[in-house]
């Protein structure tokens, strides 16, 4: 993990704080909170290349279908093995990781209320859960 460039290595934080699996909706939220992260380009094609080295595995779905890999098409990023998310999580320092979560948490969130995305409120949730108490600095949070 140490060799790759930044923009990889910050994409495989932000999948390994999201959890084992990233849907494009996440993506797609996510990509709009953390664009001045990447040096031109998208999450979505910083994630591509990260499939493309093995860490990860594109899966092209229809809705509440399987789903089968592949490299084109929308659907969802998951790790190929757990042991690649926890390394990219443990790699972070506990601030680096509570930032991270509270950021997407509150990224997630109206999205979530707005669409009455049940699914997106449960991860916009647990993503402010795991940054705990500590990381809320603003009583509107």
């Amino acid at each position: 993990m140490k060799k790759l460039s930044a923009d990889l290595l910050f994409g495989l934080k932000v999948a390994a704080c999201i959890g084992s699996r990233m849907t494009s909706d996440v993506i797609d939220i996510l990509s709009a909170e953390l664009t001045a992260a990447f040096t031109g380009t998208t999450l979505a094609d910083i994630l591509h290349k990260l499939a493309q080295k093995g860490f990860l595995t594109k899966h092209v779905c229809s809705r509440k279908t399987e789903c089968c890999a592949t490299s084109s098409g929308s659907g969802r990023f998951e790790f190929v093995h757990d042991k690649i998310q926890e390394a990219a999580y443990e790699f972070m320092s506990r601030q680096e990781q509570r930032l991270n979560h509270i950021r997407f948490g509150l990224a997630l969130y109206p999205q979530a209320v707005n669409n009455s995305n049940d699914e997106l409120l449960f991860m916009a949730i647990n993503q402010i859960n795991f940054a705990g108490p500590e990381s809320i600095v603003d009583g509107d949070q």
